[in-house]
């Protein structure tokens, strides 16, 4: 997967704020990325394959991309039989109790459902007494770029950097007292970003459209 180093697209934002440290334009273009990926979930990756083992129900979230955050997994299924993969549905922990009272101690292969206790794992309803087949075991995350990170995927940066570059330019305009604040001017463009994220949340969502708008989305949201 191709990634754009965001330190090489500065000039999408210091072409206005020229005035501003590259660092500190760095940094900001850097939050306006780890939002955007964190609320659209336009960046998405497979991770690697595991292998269901005997006993163990809770499995670690592994990002596929260097210094990429997960978000959220967007799709994840099981592979029972050789090429028959059963995808499974995301449930909170609440639903689980109520449907599924011992769910936390039975021995089930019960893949039909998984739900995340923590932000690095995911845990099935049940600990599996057959171990699975190698790899069956294939999920999908979104990704958003570390705290420290400066990539971002290539796809999501051309389709849309324009939301991204205005995002960090409001953040450095509004720095009131700074040599190239604009508060006025910072304040438009933080709405502008805005509505931009949110027409990307929806974009993604829905998928990308051919000119007569039929909609096939290659994104899936929470396994959804």
């Amino acid at each position: 997967m191709p990634l754009v180093d965001l330190s090489d697209v500065l000039n999408h934002v210091l072409a206005e704020v020229r005035l501003a440290p590259e660092e500190l334009a760095l940094q900001k273009l850097r939050e306006r990325a780890r939002d955007f990926c964190q609320i659209t979930r336009a960046w998405q990756a497979d991770a690697a394959a595991k292998t269901i083992a005997i006993n163990t129900a809770t499995y670690t979230i592994v990002s596929p991309i260097g210094e990429a955050e997960p978000v959220a997994i967007e799709y994840l299924a099981v592979a029972t039989v050789a090429d028959t993969p059963v995808e499974a549905e995301p449930k909170s922990r609440e639903w689980l109790d109520r449907s599924i009272s011992n769910w936390r101690t039975r021995a089930a292969d019960d893949f039909r459902y998984f739900t995340q206790l923590t932000r690095s794992t995911f845990t099935f309803p049940g600990l599996p007494v057959v171990a699975g087949l190698a790899n069956g075991l294939t999920y999908r995350l979104s990704l958003k770029p570390g705290p420290e990170g400066t990539e971002i995927d290539e796809d999501v940066w051309s389709e849309f950097y324009e939301v991204l570059a205005t995002g960090a330019k409001a953040e450095l305009l509004v720095m009131d007292g700074e040599r190239w604040a604009n508060v006025k001017r910072g304040a438009d463009y933080r709405q502008q970003y805005i509505v931009g994220r949110t027409h990307a949340r929806i974009k993604v969502s829905r998928g990308y459209s051919d000119s007569e708008d039929h909609v096939v989305s290659p994104y899936r949201f929470g396994g959804r």
